[in-house]
């Protein structure tokens, strides 16, 4: 069967975003497009087949931004994650704040906060939990530095110090 794609024109992000009209044409699509100024057009297969539904019946990821004492920063909300499955958990230090974005699959908001939460608790008691999304980004991402170096580094900073 072959796939039947939708060009959506659309403008704006979150909660801005805005669908200002659907065609089967892309070209028609971009024409509208640059007519009404509109940002982008995205396509989208219509009917996808089942196989991209990955979440047990009743259950969807969700979103959940949590500080370090368990408030939430926004209320949890459903999102269109499809990769990730029954039971994974994806976490990512929510940079605008000293919090963590928890991406969970769950039945409900409650079930989606109770798994964040007790992620939450398993990263402080393991002494996961980083404040600072500078910190966070440079242990993730950057990398570090090898025994030596970080004791050439002292070395240096100590003989600075004798001068």
């Amino acid at each position: 069967m072959d796939k039947k794609i939708v060009y959506l024109v659309v403008s704006g992000e979150y909660s801005d975003y805005t669908v200002h009209a659907g065609f089967t044409n892309e070209s028609r699509a971009n024409e509208y497009k640059d007519a009404i100024c509109a940002d982008d057009v995205e396509a989208m297969e219509l009917d996808p087949p089942d196989d991209l539904i990955r979440y047990p019946k009743g259950y969807g990821a969700w979103v959940v931004w949590m500080h370090k004492d368990g408030n939430c920063e926004n209320s949890p909300r459903r999102t269109d994650i499809r990769n990730l499955n029954d039971t994974s958990l994806r976490v990512t230090h929510a940079h605008a704040t000293s919090g963590y974005v928890f991406y969970v699959v769950a039945a409900n908001m409650e079930h989606a906060v109770k798994i964040a939460n007790e992620k939450r608790v398993q990263m402080i008691a393991n002494n996961e939990w980083i404040d600072s999304y500078p910190d966070w980004y440079r242990i993730t991402f950057l990398p570090q530095k090898s025994k030596e170096e970080q004791f050439q580094d002292k070395f240096k900073e100590l003989e600075n110090l004798a001068k």
